[in-house]
């Protein structure tokens, strides 16, 4: 029951898994995401767009603000002066694919088992990565403070959840003094 029925109006099943730096990278988009984003911001029908649009096509391609990072890796594979074509870009994301799959980037589990754990808390040994090489941004709020960003920190709006017609009958029956 993780996902009841896809509901995601509350955000998604896992802040964790959401925000890991392994699963926002180009691998996790198929080549029609990018071929749809591309003809988005392509509104002329030039067949081109500049090197400053690549962060507009990633961001329609996330679905929002995409990593700097990512962007920063696409926009070195062209020359700043060039126009370049969705074959061009294709190409380039497929290259920036092939280097992303073979970096090594911080996961979130660094133990496999229990007493691995203890062991490492015992001798109080540090973790091997820090939050930020883990994460695109702070998960809970205790990790605002002290956070590498340039931008101030968003937060995630949290919604509260809401009685039922119900519930609310029951409260204001406990609250005349009827108790059932």
């Amino acid at each position: 029951m993780n996902n009841f029925f896809g509901l995601t109006y509350l955000g998604p099943p896992s802040a964790f898994e959401y925000n890991l730096q392994s699963h926002r990278n180009l691998c996790s988009f198929k080549e029609e995401e990018f071929i749809a984003a591309f003809k988005k911001v392509d509104q002329e029908n030039l067949e081109y767009i500049r090197v400053d649009q690549v962060k507009i096509v990633l961001d329609k391609v996330y679905g929002s603000p995409s990593p700097d990072s990512e962007a920063r890796l696409l926009s070195n594979q062209f020359n700043p002066n060039n126009k370049i074509s969705l074959g061009d870009f294709l190409t380039a994301v497929t290259i920036v694919r092939e280097r992303r799959r073979h970096m090594n980037e911080a996961p979130a589990k660094e133990f496999t088992s229990n007493l691995e754990l203890h062991d490492h808390r015992h001798k109080h040994t540090r973790q091997q990565y820090d939050p930020q090489d883990k994460y695109s941004r702070p998960v809970v709020s205790s990790q605002d403070y002290g956070w590498f960003t340039q931008q101030p920190v968003e937060r995630s709006e949290r919604k509260p959840s809401k009685n039922c017609p119900e519930t609310v009958y029951a409260e204001a029956m406990i609250k005349q003094g009827i108790y059932f």
